[in-house]
């Protein structure tokens, strides 16, 4: 998925959400997302970057682009509140997700 895989739109993510996917290994919450690019579905792979501009991951989207516009800096309460067929309160889940920058 890492460099193979076109990807649909980007998402520029805070320093805080950069730690969680770094450091801590977490899923990407749409809380820590400050801009959105691109227009994308659901399910499409999108690249993830930092407040340098830096690509540090891509994953497979759980909102599309016109929906993360919509979710960006929510809590995951207030997402799954405007998105009611939701599952999950992650915009790309670790397990769909590949670290590009260490």
């Amino acid at each position: 998925m890492a460099f193979a895989a076109i990807s649909m739109g980007t998402v520029m993510i805070d320093e805080g959400a950069e730690k969680a996917l770094i450091q801590d290994r977490k899923s990407l919450l749409a809380s820590g997302v400050i801009k959105v690019e691109g227009d994308w579905e659901r399910k499409d792979i999108i690249r993830i970057i930092n407040t340098k501009g830096e690509e540090i991951a891509r994953g497979v989207a759980e909102l599309s682009g016109k929906e993360t516009e919509r979710a960006k800096g929510l809590h995951s309460d207030e997402i799954l509140a405007l998105f009611k067929d939701l599952k999950a309160e992650e915009l790309v889940h670790r397990d769909n997700m590949t670290v590009l920058y260490f």
